[in-house]
């Protein structure tokens, strides 16, 4: 279990904010019932339900992952145990799809720029690439491949390797 700061805490969407606090005071009720006889008096099924629906909400929000230093303030994080992959900064958390409001299916990187293949968490959001500009941290919209390609040539960058956000997070 990876505990969260307050930081994280306030970026998290309304509703894991929700579950979390609903998670915590189910735990803490628990937990003062369970120095009180009347935990005894409650069926052994609900007592295990409600265990169950205690951890199974806690274990949601703080599934943690992990992440992996990238170029510069940009990391990829691997969430629900490699699953999915997110593209965070040191002030961004993968709830809501990270810095690119989706998960990544394919990464390339330099010194200056990061070019992503996102696929949103929504299906009626745009697909392509974006673009981070390591240097002045600045995200481009999403794009398509070939005005990707056109940037990616315009920078410098034609020879850089391609990955699937699983064989990157395999070579960080």
């Amino acid at each position: 279990m990876v505990i969260l700061p307050p930081s994280d805490i306030i970026r998290m969407t309304s509703v894991n904010r929700f579950l979390l606090f609903r998670a915590m005071n189910q735990i803490a009720t628990l937990i003062k019932h369970s120095f009180s006889p009347k935990i005894f008096q409650m069926g052994k099924n609900k007592l295990f339900v409600i265990f169950l629906l205690a951890f199974m909400i806690v274990g949601c929000v703080f599934d943690g992952g992990s992440k992996k230093k990238i170029v510069g303030n940009y990391y990829l994080w691997q969430w629900e145990g490699g699953r999915s992959y997110y593209l965070v900064d040191k002030h961004t958390s993968p709830n809501g799809g990270g810095l690119i409001d989706g998960t990544v299916q394919i990464i390339a990187w330099s010194d200056n720029y990061i070019y992503v293949q996102k696929k949103p968490l929504f299906s009626g959001e745009k697909k392509g690439w974006v673009i981070i500009d390591v240097k002045k941290q600045k995200i481009t919209e999403t794009i398509s491949e070939q005005v990707m390609k056109e940037r990616l040539s315009a920078n410098g960058d034609s020879k850089i390797q391609f990955y699937s956000a699983e064989s990157a997070w395999r070579k960080l």
